[in-house]
């Protein structure tokens, strides 16, 4: 589909998108994610093909190649976060009502602090679509990043119902 769409490209941004979708895809098909990119994408494709309607936690499985990326260079925190919230307007399209859970935070994760930075900017990302989906839940605990903890209570204090907030202790 982005290779039909790029021979009829002619926005210069679509086009460098479209491109490094096409990419991002191609190094996937047979290689585990190296990137932020590649790993959003191979974890929706997994949903679609295999009926997942619950993502589980984002941050833990997206955290490190978000890192990795952000330091390298290869994304900016802006890029990062209209990524996120391209995804999270997927999850939306997909209308699972009752569905559609994405958890961050909590205790438990692999790596705490590369899954914090993909906590802070998904709140962010949450927070600019505004939308019902995903049902976006903070797990949070005594202890945490207080930061992570202020940006979610801010974010609700908005009006926005996520996120939701799960008691780990």
């Amino acid at each position: 589909i982005a290779a039909d769409e790029m021979a009829n490209c002619t926005d210069s941004h679509r086009c460098k998108h479209l491109a490094l979708l096409m990419s991002e895809l191609a190094a996937i098909r047979h290689d585990k994610p190296a990137t932020f990119i590649q790993g959003v994408e191979l974890s929706w494709l997994y949903s679609l093909c295999a009926g997942v309607v619950n993502y589980g936690r984002m941050d833990d499985y997206l955290g490190d190649l978000l890192v990795a990326d952000l330091q390298s260079g290869r994304l900016t925190e802006r890029q990062a976060i209209d990524c996120i919230r391209s995804h999270y307007r997927l999850i939306e399209a997909r209308k699972t009502t009752v569905n559609g859970r994405v958890v961050v935070g909590g205790k438990g994760r692999r790596n705490p602090k590369t899954a914090d930075v993909y906590c802070r900017l998904a709140i962010q990302a949450v927070e600019e679509n505004g939308d019902t989906e995903p049902q976006f839940t903070l797990r949070i605990y005594e202890g945490m990043d207080n930061a992570i903890w202020q940006q979610a209570l801010a974010v609700i204090g908005t009006g926005l119902t996520y996120p939701n907030l799960d008691n780990d202790d």
